[in-house]
């Protein structure tokens, strides 16, 4: 997923810390979109969103940087709605602290990826 910075598109998290930026890369063709999704782990005091550092050995170790974090999750939205999502996050489990943390995460990542990731108008012609 190498691209340059104007090459790609930035959704900043739109609900502060436990949302998502999605970053979505060039498509590679024009059946799919190709994202990352990193979480909003904080906020610091002028209000930008941190993410947990790559390799990070506790929860307070933030950075602002998306190119520096963990990448949450990654994959390909197609044009017809099918979604390939992957958790590969270096062999580190995801946390949620009870049943309503994890469903209240799990679907905004869901709902930013079709939201953000593909262009306007790509499910216009979808009979869902």
């Amino acid at each position: 997923m190498e691209a340059s910075a104007s090459q790609i598109e930035l959704y900043p998290p739109e609900e502060g810390e436990g949302d998502f930026l999605i970053v979505v890369l060039p498509a590679g063709h024009g059946a799919s979109c190709e994202f990352k999704a990193y979480l909003c782990a904080g906020i610091d005091d002028d209000g930008t969103p941190l993410y947990r550092r790559i390799g990070a050995v506790h929860s307070q170790d933030l950075v602002a940087d998306f190119n520096q974090a963990e990448v949450y999750a990654d994959g390909f939205l197609r044009f017809d709605g099918c979604l390939n999502l992957s958790f590969d996050n270096g062999g580190t489990m995801l946390h949620f602290c009870g049943e309503e943390m994890a469903r209240k995460r799990l679907s905004r990542l869901i709902e930013r990826i079709y939201e953000d990731a593909c262009p306007a108008g790509w499910f216009d012609r979808l009979d869902r």
